[in-house]
């Protein structure tokens, strides 16, 4: 984890510097997430997790720019509250070092301020598995070993900013490749893909 770590802030002192130029941008992103996995025997999106990292931009227009970024994003699964599920409770948390390639396109230009309020984000995420633990009961390790290691999503998300530096971005992941290489049909599906809602504030130097 120390070298995930040393490589944000190696990001992070590279992007302040071309910041200085102005067809570059960087910001800053921490939120949260909430997530499932299809195939996990368990509906709806119950597994909370940590999301923060690095987003960089190319500005290719006053209403267009490029981005790619260094996330730590955590994903999983968790069974719910209700009753059916209180003697088979379990949680599987996977850790994710991910690199978002995005395009935005901007609206809603604030005249008195001299930004665009609204940003539409779309593109593909790659995700490296760093880190996966799962507590249960009910459900086979082979349900968390067979979980591959690399993942490739597509993300569509919106950002509202208030000011303009700080923006509040919701956008949604979904898996394209199912995210496991090998299982027999008594632990979980044969195919499962991870889902996520990510909400998260943003802070653009």
């Amino acid at each position: 984890m120390k070298k995930y770590t040393l490589l944000l802030f190696l990001c992070l002192f590279t992007a302040l510097q071309i910041n200085a130029q102005s067809i570059f941008g960087v910001s800053a992103v921490a939120g949260g997430s909430i997530s499932q996995i299809t195939g996990d025997r368990e509906a709806g999106f119950n597994k909370i997790g940590l999301h923060a990292g690095l987003d960089a931009s190319i500005y290719l227009s006053p209403r267009t720019e490029l981005g790619v970024g260094i996330i730590y994003d955590q994903r999983g699964s968790a069974s719910s509250r209700s009753f059916e599920n209180l003697n088979f409770p379990f949680k599987i948390k996977l850790d994710y070092v991910m690199v978002p390639v995005t395009y935005t396109i901007k609206d809603w230009f604030d005249e008195e301020e001299g930004f665009y309020k609204m940003h539409f984000t779309g593109g593909l995420a790659y995700g490296r598995l760093i880190s996966a633990t799962q507590t249960s009961e009910a459900l086979s390790p082979n349900c968390l070993n067979s979980i591959a290691e690399n993942d490739l999503s597509y993300q569509l998300g919106v950002t509202f900013y208030a000011t303009e530096h700080w923006g509040f971005t919701a956008y949604h992941l979904r898996s394209l490749f199912k995210s496991n290489t090998s299982m027999s049909r008594d632990t979980c599906s044969e195919n499962l893909f991870l889902y996520q809602w990510t909400f998260r504030a943003e802070y653009r130097f």
